[in-house]
């Protein structure tokens, strides 16, 4: 009786034992699972991840995109919501999360377009110059043909000239409105660009006036009809052309989309553009000083309106 009294202690220290090793094998049999698996897909690691530098514990796919999981981004826009959530905007080296719902207002935007102008200025700017240069030497090679043309084939081969010349010219700056737009899209955010960008949209020049020939068939149309089509779809049209560059859309594509994105906020997008259109013809006053922010501000809050309608209803992937 007395000696099992003394085994019994010592039985219960192997029993104590025993469970301490046991959770310490679980605990590293877990951990060695969690090593070899991803921490966001949970999808096996390849062999040796870990010993590669894999701090993080994520696989190749997860380490380029979100640390949240998988994107869903892959899915056709049909399929996706276009209601306004929580969503990054990224500008000016920081990180501002907003509410969609709460923080779409006219106030708001223009708060954000105004932060986000500072550190575009000077390659807005500079597009703006070139393009003028540009629009001015086709004028100017536009009015010495006159002459030959009236020489050649008179009257109509003058109006023939003026034709080709305009629509020339259209082409142009809706192409460099294109690059500038994109800036502002890539200033936003936070992606580089540089004076380069400006002439992004010189890689789809057919598409780029294809759309231009739809966007004022179809506006003009609205105006003639009842003004107000004109209006809406003016509003809601005004982001193809970055839609186009940016995701690589289709002209047609591109518009709908953009349609599709601004028609639940349309009100607050034509109200936005009437305040900017105001502070527009009050920068004019002062000799026109106020102009130097207001032509960046533009295309700035254009990157804002993007960011905000676009990248947070799941229109992800850039060409540039």
């Amino acid at each position: 009786m007395v000696r099992s009294e003394d085994d019994a202690p010592k039985k219960a220290a192997a029993e104590t034992s025993e469970t301490l090793t046991s959770e310490g094998e679980i605990a590293g049999d877990l951990d060695a699972l969690l090593a070899e698996t991803c921490t966001v897909c949970g999808k096996p690691l390849p062999d040796g991840a870990t010993a590669a530098g894999l701090v993080d514990d994520r696989c190749e796919v997860c380490r380029v995109g979100p640390l949240s999981g998988p994107s869903t981004s892959d899915a056709p826009l049909e399929e996706r919501e276009l209601n306004p959530r929580t969503e990054e905007l990224p500008f000016a080296g920081s990180n501002l999360a907003i509410d969609q719902e709460q923080r779409f207002t006219v106030s708001h935007v223009l708060k954000d377009s105004w932060t986000a102008v500072k550190g575009s200025k000077a390659v807005i700017w500079f597009g703006v110059v070139v393009m003028g240069l540009v629009l001015a030497g086709v004028e100017a090679l536009h009015v010495s043909l006159l002459p030959r043309a009236a020489a050649l084939g008179g009257a109509a081969a003058t109006s023939w000239v003026t034709i080709v010349s305009h629509l020339l010219a259209s082409v142009l700056v809706l192409l460099f409105i294109a690059g500038l737009m994109i800036v502002g899209v890539r200033h936003v955010s936070g992606r580089d660009y540089s004076w380069r960008t400006l002439f992004c949209g010189f890689a789809l020049p057919g598409r780029i006036a294809v759309a231009g020939f739809l966007l004022a068939l179809l506006i003009t149309s609205g105006f003639v009809l009842l003004i107000l089509p004109g209006i809406y779809l003016s509003v809601g049209y005004s982001l193809t052309l970055p839609l186009m560059i940016d995701k690589g859309y289709g002209p047609w594509q591109a518009m709908e989309i953009s349609r599709q994105l601004i028609h639940p906020q349309w009100w607050r997008v034509f109200a936005l553009y009437v305040v900017m259109y105001v502070i527009y013809l009050l920068s004019c006053i002062p000799l026109g000083i106020g102009l130097i922010w207001m032509v960046p501000l533009f295309f700035v809050l254009t990157g804002v309106l993007y960011q905000r309608l676009v990248a947070t209803n799941g229109c992800s992937g850039s060409r540039w």
